[in-house]
């Protein structure tokens, strides 16, 4: 399971627009610190789902449509996986009272 800064890299890698580099990157760590203050879940996921579309538009835009979607998906729940991995500690913590 990569970390968030390796899920990061995995996305942005092959884009050859450094702004768009620095957008996606940017968003993601927002959408981050979203979830880390408890946002919801559901719409942390949408927003990395559509993240992750304009970077699969991108980078593979010959992939026919049912491919990019479940690229997509992938995409998505791999930089959530990050999320839960860099959060574990702070969320049983607030599970927890402390």
């Amino acid at each position: 399971m990569p970390s968030l800064q390796q899920a990061i890299l995995n996305l942005v890698s092959g884009i050859d627009d450094a702004s768009m580099r620095m957008e996606i990157a940017r968003t993601i760590n927002y959408l981050f610190a979203v979830y880390m203050e408890g946002g919801n879940e559901a719409e942390v996921r949408k927003s990395l789902e559509d993240v992750a579309r304009t970077v699969v538009k991108i980078k593979f835009p010959e992939l026919p449509p049912e491919e990019q979607k479940k690229l997509v998906k992938d995409l998505a729940e791999m930089v959530m996986d990050a999320f839960r991995t860099q959060t574990v500690f702070r969320r049983v913590a607030r599970r927890m009272g402390v």
